[in-house]
């Protein structure tokens, strides 16, 4: 699980970081002092929580948030705040929830217990068989695609380790020299869809991530 935390006021920095960091260890835990540079790190990284300390610049904090929100599906948001005031802005946001100061490892521990997307302890176990096609399993159950290339884009997922592939590296890997540009990318789409679709029967539809013509799965969702 990676946990981003944003301060605004840097009032918190330090017990902020240092419970997280006591309770998740300290590589699961990035943190940030300025919200560009957050945006930056949210844009091309993986992340499962992000807490907001919103500043005095409050509005642009929770317009932060709601980005950070946007960026990947199924990331939780938790705001820190001085009091309740911000609980309806929470609400409005689709925020996990939030967290009053004093900021305590009880609170955190509450909040991480009733997240909006759980981050499973439990993964589901994932294996892929190559032959002449590509199979894939759900803990030990056959997965059926309607298209065969749906079960390629998944094992191409998969080889990546977590790593963001752009639509032309897809396309590339998918059809090599044998594409049409325009059709492919049609295509492509109809296998996404497959393969969001598919993987929603098994609970796993947050497993795979897209965004701005890339793809990735989240490892941390599942078990190989």
């Amino acid at each position: 699980m990676i946990i981003l935390a944003y301060d605004g006021i840097n009032d918190t920095e330090e017990r902020l970081c240092h419970i997280l960091k006591r309770m998740y260890g300290e590589d699961s835990v990035q943190f940030f002092k300025d919200r560009e540079e957050l945006l930056r790190y949210g844009e091309n990284h993986i992340f499962h929580v992000v807490f907001i300390r919103p500043g005095p610049a409050l509005d642009k904090d929770i317009d932060t948030a709601e980005r950070m929100l946007h960026l990947i599906p199924g990331v939780n948001l938790i705001l820190v705040c001085d009091d309740e005031s911000l609980a309806l802005r929470a609400l409005k946001i689709h925020a996990s929830g939030y967290i009053t100061l004093p900021f305590t490892g009880e609170k955190v521990r509450e909040e991480m217990e009733t997240l909006l997307y759980p981050v499973y302890e439990s993964l589901p176990e994932v294996r892929i068989e190559r032959g002449k096609s590509i199979k894939v399993f759900i803990n030990g159950d056959p997965v059926y695609f309607n298209y065969e290339k749906t079960g390629e884009l998944f094992a191409l997922l998969m080889d990546s380790g977590g790593g963001m592939l752009s639509t032309g590296e897809l396309i590339d890997n998918l059809w090599h020299e044998d594409k049409d540009i325009t059709k492919s990318r049609s295509y492509l789409q109809n296998i996404r869809s497959d393969l969001f679709h598919t993987l929603s029967l098994y609970g796993l539809k947050e497993a795979i991530g897209h965004r701005r013509g890339r793809m990735w799965i989240d490892m941390e969702k599942i078990r190989v």
